[in-house]
């Protein structure tokens, strides 16, 4: 399954645009600080001044005569207005009415947009979620972006986690390996201060994954046994502290070799988290 990664409709026409006569339209862009947070957009700017635009902004003709709206090359409208160009050449769709051609923009710049490697989880996220919103099925999503479905509908279980956390996995402040054991949490019935205290751990400077891996590893077998058992399934099968122990122990075997080798790699890990907190 693959899936071109600049769509250009085929009736897009290739022209030179003077960049003040681009306007954006609001609430078409899922990469919503451009690269700010990232720098992304200072190499692009950097790159632009070096080498100029090579790949069009993909423009709306609209209703006024002479004025567009980009569909896909926000960053590269924002790059161009800050390097001072006057001008682009830019790919010009026709005007048509608002209603008829909201749903088609929407989806060309977001397939555009949630291609990028350097998007946060979040922010594929809501990119996803918002083709769904407008109509698109899931696996026509998948396609559409050159993706497995299951890739995709696990992309959008970053969604499910509590909107401060996602705010924190959007600045970056939560990697997404971190926010990936967050959702296992959320999915596996953590209670969600128990979510947010090691999101807080997730987010601080330092910390390794693996602490993150193991806090949200302990936490998912506690809720399981806190669990009240099901209806018609026998009361002695709940895991009791003793067994909690043992599941614990058999996770670190599995990831170390052996429980030594566990506890060891656990006291590196607090040694050099002990060592950045006091520089």
């Amino acid at each position: 399954m693959s899936a071109s990664k600049n769509p250009v409709p085929v009736n897009a026409v290739l022209k030179t645009v003077p960049i003040a006569s681009i306007s954006e339209r609001l609430g078409h862009n899922p990469r919503e600080d451009y690269g700010r947070a990232d720098g992304s957009l200072d190499d692009l700017i950097a790159s632009i001044r070096s080498r100029g635009i090579l790949t069009p902004m993909l423009l709306r003709a609209a209703k006024e005569p002479g004025r567009y709206y980009v569909v896909a090359g926000h960053r590269r409208l924002a790059a161009a207005i800050a390097c001072g160009l006057t001008q682009a050449e830019c790919l010009c769709l026709p005007w048509r009415p608002e209603g008829e051609i909201v749903a088609e923009d929407e989806a060309l710049a977001i397939i555009e947009n949630v291609q990028r490697k350097n998007l946060t989880p979040i922010e594929q996220a809501r990119g996803y979620k918002r083709l769904l919103d407008i109509g698109i099925k899931l696996d026509q999503v998948a396609q559409m972006v050159g993706l497995k479905p299951c890739t995709v509908r696990s992309a959008l279980r970053f969604l499910e986690l509590p909107l401060p956390i996602q705010e924190q996995v959007a600045a970056r402040e939560i990697l997404r390996e971190s926010a990936s054991q967050l959702v296992r949490m959320q999915r596996g019935g953590v209670p969600e201060q128990e979510v947010a205290r090691v999101a807080k751990i997730a987010a601080t400077p330092g910390v390794h994954g693996q602490v993150v891996v193991a806090e949200s590893s302990r936490a998912i077998v506690v809720a399981r046994a806190q669990k009240p058992p099901q209806a018609g399934r026998r009361r002695d099968l709940a895991v009791s502290p003793a067994q909690e122990k043992n599941l614990l122990f058999d996770w670190a075997v599995k990831r170390y070799g052996s429980l030594e080798n566990a506890l060891k790699r656990l006291k590196e890990i607090e040694e050099a988290h002990l060592s950045r907190r006091a520089l």
